[in-house]
């Protein structure tokens, strides 16, 4: 099952992105449809393989109904993301 997200806002620092988005769970009997809205954190993991290659993954990660910035985001928006949307993390 694909659950399906409304994205409300979004926030981009140098160490994730946070977006505010209402879900739908899904159930057919739901009347309250869509819940929230909620916060999430996506950030993306690079590692550097033995071989030389790089692997890169993303993570999300649940903040809550209320904003709150991950421990060691330092808050630095990216001036690459200023001036223009670059990454915007797909809903999954």
């Amino acid at each position: 099952m694909v659950r399906k997200a409304v994205r409300i806002e979004v926030m981009r620092t140098t160490y994730a992105t946070y977006i505010r988005q209402k879900i739908y769970c899904g159930k057919e009997t739901c009347t309250k449809c869509p819940h929230g809205p909620y916060w999430y954190a996506f950030i993306l993991i690079r590692k550097i393989n033995a071989d030389g290659t790089e692997q890169t993954r993303q993570v999300a990660k649940y903040i809550g109904k209320d904003f709150k910035m991950l421990p060691g985001d330092p808050g630095k928006m990216r001036e690459e993301w200023k001036k223009r949307d670059i990454w915007v993390p797909p809903i999954t």
